[in-house]
């Protein structure tokens, strides 16, 4: 059995989506408010501007592939989701890693 991670917007979707409305807003922010508390100090910051538009396309990439490894930066480098549409783009790629 294949597990899928979710993706930071498909969980943000899923959450906004139930509440609908006018509350969509206050549950997408609710949801990266909470989502940030939980996660290493280490990554925080990168994360804020990230999903508030304020990080540059590399970082908000980073913030990403972070989040799904579950912020054990190794797992990124380590990464072959190859059905993953960052996975050219992601950080801490091995020296030798062809984009093929």
């Amino acid at each position: 059995m294949m597990l899928v991670k979710a993706t930071v917007h498909d969980r943000l979707t899923v959450r906004s989506g139930m509440l609908g409305g006018n509350n969509m807003r206050k549950g997408r922010k609710m949801s990266i408010t909470s989502k940030a508390k939980d996660m290493p100090e280490i990554y925080k910051k990168n994360y804020l501007a990230s999903v508030s538009g304020k990080a540059s396309p590399r970082n908000a990439i980073k913030a990403f592939c972070i989040e799904c490894m579950g912020y054990v930066r190794g797992e990124v480098t380590d990464c072959d989701t190859i059905d993953c549409p960052l996975n050219l783009y992601r950080p801490y790629r091995k020296a030798g890693d062809s984009d093929d």
